[in-house]
């Protein structure tokens, strides 16, 4: 009986909110109920949760073409632009976890079932923080050491875009693969990886 009660309880409590949540959800234009009380919401294009997922690996994809063509009209500015991107990518990894996090899950060639699968997770935001703050730190220490090394090889000091590039599109990788949960992203960010590796090496 007690057992009998509760369920009673748990549906007419479902009930109630369903009602309370469709009767306020009713003056939205555009909204409409389903059969089972709940009331849908039109699509009003991508969700604010969806740019707090993306926004860390936008930016840290941006940071090494942005720092490149600043860098190829002046080259002085490569090491400030890719930082600040870094930067930028670290707080808004931090925003996103603590807004909540969320996954984007979009398919992009349906005939051939790919699909845009991210996710801001525990292991992602870890993983994502480490990659775009040492890359933060790198770029800040190299901004001192590359010109000096430079001047010693008696190097242009154009010859700096190229390393900010590469380190910069590591870093990018490195947060689109922790942040991947389709195979064909995880492989091609690995192979992004592999690429920038060897041209730094």
């Amino acid at each position: 009986m007690a057992a009998r009660q509760r369920r009673c309880d748990l549906h007419s409590l479902s009930s109630a909110v369903r009602g309370l949540y469709g009767a306020h959800q009713k003056t939205i234009a555009g909204a409409d109920t389903r059969s089972d009380g709940w009331t849908v919401l039109p699509d009003r294009g991508l969700p604010l949760t969806s740019l707090q997922v993306l926004a860390p690996l936008i930016l840290a994809i941006l940071a090494a073409p942005a720092a490149t063509l600043v860098g190829m009209v002046r080259p002085a500015f490569t090491a400030p632009v890719g930082g600040a991107l870094a930067a930028l990518a670290f707080g808004a990894t931090l925003f996103g976890w603590f807004s909540g996090g969320g996954a984007v899950d979009v398919a992009w060639a349906p005939t051939l079932d790919l699909r845009f699968a991210v996710e801001l997770d525990g292991l992602a935001v870890l993983y994502s923080l480490l990659a775009t703050g040492i890359g933060f730190l790198v770029v800040v220490y190299a901004s001192r050491y590359i010109p000096l090394h430079l001047h010693h090889e008696h190097r242009p000091e154009s010859d700096a875009v190229s390393f900010y590039f590469f380190i910069l599109m590591f870093m990018g990788s490195m947060v689109g693969l922790a942040m991947a949960q389709d195979l064909i992203l995880v492989f091609v960010f690995w192979d992004l990886t592999a690429i920038a590796s060897y041209y730094l090496i």
